[in-house]
């Protein structure tokens, strides 16, 4: 998937195209989700409760773990961390799909 800069975009038309670029812009910003490529610093923002990301703790652990409603990281029912022990995250791929022949 390629990665589209909104703003790129915008500084490449014309003014008198401003309409047609701001109707790409805001079906970007809307109707586009962008799958995260890169680790994203648990201080900039956190993932949605209950998804799975992949996780870099402590110590250069990787886990995959989801996010509670407390702010505290789980596998599963027992095992449970702290919020601390999670400094950045990223989004799983997707899924392997095997290609018919």
């Amino acid at each position: 998937m390629r990665l589209i800069d909104a703003d790129a975009l915008k500084t490449r038309f014309e003014p008198k195209q401003a309409y047609f670029t701001e109707s790409i812009v805001r079906k970007i910003d809307t109707e586009i989700e962008i799958q995260e490529t890169r680790w994203i610093p648990c201080s900039e923002r956190l993932p949605k409760q209950g998804q799975e990301v992949i996780c870099q703790c402590i110590a250069s652990i990787i886990k995959v773990l989801k996010l509670n409603a407390d702010g505290d990281w789980y596998q599963d029912a027992e095992h449970c961390y702290m919020s601390g022990f999670v400094i950045a995250w990223m989004p799983l791929p997707e899924p392997y799909k095997e290609v018919d022949k």
